[in-house]
């Protein structure tokens, strides 16, 4: 019997008695009816392959972002594309902005690379921003590349354009590739304002990571993209990656997701005011919230928080397997309302029956 790795991620719900779990960053909306139907769709035609080269898939992608479908490429959920890119990049070394999604970190040591960090710090409330000029000096002529997650996961919190394009040109100074993850954009405020999209054409250095799993629910199905302008990457990545790898329920459940534009403004108006509510209620019980802009929040609070929502049934992100954080430190989507109340009501209880502050690190 092969013994697996324990998941490092959430949405392990599969051997525990779960009722909510806010371990998992979707969107609370659930999958738009649309899309199921498509996929449905898709299942129907299931004796026959799916399209190895997902043409209507990327064009569809290339026109909701302004792009050339040369430039996309689609994977199995997003994190494959990461260890496909790193395969094709083949660094020796690499610079990851942390804390952050762990997945890059293993990409880059499964190939032999030297995966340094750089540290975000608590009290700079783990802005990059902050740390402007260090992190350019971290970027050296051996940096093959660099990995920035953003909004970042798990802090949530956003990385500005401005900040961004000074990484890109130093990047561009000692030829290293930008691997920029996006996945949470469409569902944080103020995308537009901090999103390098509109880069990637004149800046074939950069990599564009998305993922379809988080803003449209379809996190079952795996689907995620990116886009890049050195097709000669895209590529060798093509070459790591096996032939029909994106279903053909998922192909057309992603065409369709992109036709769901109402479906994404309604979400991002409901996250912005549970957020908000989550923020207050949670700050109202002395837990320390990280307020960031993605559809998450972190906080810290007593260690033993995890496991006494565990046994109510609810599942929170514990976080201290991300590089610089303890096992004080837990991420908490936002859900929609009623879900947010029985969280707080839950907490609520927590304290009375533990007698404990449960924001008392």
């Amino acid at each position: 019997m092969i013994i697996r790795e324990k998941n490092p991620h959430g949405g392990q719900i599969y051997d525990k008695n779960i009722l909510l779990d806010f371990s998992v960053n979707v969107n609370p909306n659930g999958t738009p009816d649309s899309v199921i139907e498509s996929a449905i769709s898709g299942v129907m035609q299931s004796s026959s392959y799916p399209d190895a080269f997902c043409t209507e898939l990327r064009k569809a992608i290339a026109l909701h972002y302004g792009t050339d479908e040369n430039f996309v490429i689609c994977s199995n959920g997003g994190a494959e594309l990461i260890f496909q890119t790193v395969a094709a990049l083949k660094p020796k070394r690499g610079l990851i902005v942390e804390p952050t999604f762990c997945e890059y970190r293993q990409s880059l040591e499964a190939t032999g690379c030297i995966a340094e960090t750089y540290q975000l710090k608590a009290e700079n409330g783990f802005n990059l921003e902050a740390s402007e000029k260090n992190i350019l000096d971290k970027i050296k002529q051996d940096t093959d590349v660099v990995f920035i997650c953003n909004p970042n996961n798990p802090t949530g919190m956003v990385t500005p354009k401005t900040t961004l394009n000074k990484i890109l040109a130093k990047c561009n100074q000692v030829g290293a590739a930008l691997f920029i993850d996006e996945s949470f954009g469409e569902l944080s405020e103020g995308y537009d304002e901090f999103s390098m999209i509109s880069e990637v054409e004149s800046s074939p250095n950069l990599f564009i990571l998305k993922s379809m799993t988080k803003t449209y629910a379809i996190a079952g199905l795996r689907l995620g993209f990116g886009l890049c302008a050195d097709e000669k990457l895209i590529e060798r990545i093509c070459k790591h990656s096996q032939c029909w790898n994106v279903s053909l329920p998922a192909q057309m459940a992603g065409i369709q997701s992109l036709k769901c534009t109402d479906y994404v403004k309604n979400t991002l108006k409901i996250l912005v005011t549970e957020k908000e509510f989550l923020t207050k209620r949670l700050t109202n019980l002395g837990i320390k919230v990280f307020e960031g802009r993605a559809n998450y929040l972190m906080i810290q609070a007593d260690r033993r928080l995890y496991s006494l929502l565990l046994a109510k049934g609810i599942m929170i992100r514990q976080c201290s397997n991300f590089c610089g954080l303890d096992d004080s430190y837990f991420r908490i989507a936002v859900r929609d309302h009623d879900e947010n109340l029985v969280l707080i009501q839950t907490l609520e209880e927590i304290g009375k029956e533990v007698d404990l502050c449960i924001g008392q690190v």
